[in-house]
C-alpha cells in the first residue's frame, strides 16, 4: 500500500524530522519534490518516499562557496559542475546528487 504525498506533506515529513529537518532548507525540499514527481512522470512508476535515503542521497548547498570547500574545487557556479547531477533551488542554492 502508498499513499501519495503532496508537497505541503513532503516538507512536512522533514521538518517534523528529529534527525533531518535541518536537511534541506524548505525551498530545497520544495525543488526536491518537484524533481521527484518529474521523474515519477518519466519513469512512468511511483517513487517511494525514504527520508534516510534522499538525505544520504542528495545534498544542499548554500552557495558555490561551500561547494568548492568540500570538494576542493574553483568553480564560479554551479551550471559549471559537469560530473554531478544538480537541482537549482533558487539564486546561489542548489543541491548535489552525491
Amino acid at each position: 500500500m502508498k499513499t501519495t504525498l503532496t508537497k505541503q506533506e513532503f516538507i512536512r515529513r522533514f521538518k517534523e524530522s528529529p534527525t533531518y529537518r535541518h536537511a534541506f532548507s524548505d525551498e530545497g525540499l520544495s525543488a526536491l519534490f518537484d524533481y521527484f514527481t518529474g521523474l515519477e512522470e518519466d519513469l512512468g512508476e511511483e517513487i517511494e518516499f525514504d527520508i534516510v535515503a534522499i538525505c544520504g542521497d542528495y545534498h544542499e548547498y548554500k552557495d558555490i562557496e561551500s561547494f568548492n570547500y568540500d570538494y576542493n574545487t574553483n568553480y564560479t557556479h554551479y551550471n559549471e559542475i559537469e560530473d554531478r547531477f544538480i537541482i537549482p533551488v533558487n539564486g546561489k542554492r542548489f543541491i548535489v546528487e552525491i
